[in-house]
């Protein structure tokens, strides 16, 4: 997924890219895992700080994705451009 065309100003050269202007999906989610984990790892081990740390973390962002990256419309998920600030147009296998 590297350099996806889906992250491209102009939609077909890399030369436009935009990596810092897109909040993408799937490193959402991926996020989101690694937080999940960390709170069960904190908690298995009896570390309550770190723990409430972690579920707080995973929850914001489990609200924020469904707030901004959800589509109702098109009942699927889609990156956010802070260009546009809008969802993305782009159909990618990210979106389900």
């Amino acid at each position: 997924w590297d350099y996806s065309s889906r992250w491209f100003q102009d939609r077909v050269h890399l030369e436009t890219i935009q990596t810092t202007w897109v909040v993408p999906v799937d490193l959402n989610c991926i996020l989101y895992r690694v937080e999940e984990h960390l709170e069960h790892w904190h908690e298995s081990f009896g570390n309550s700080e770190a723990f409430s740390r972690y579920r707080a973390a995973k929850d914001s962002r489990a609200a924020a994705m469904e707030a901004v990256l959800w589509s109702e419309e098109h009942q699927q998920w889609k990156d956010y451009d802070l260009w546009s600030m809008s969802q993305s147009k782009i159909i990618s296998a990210s979106n389900f």
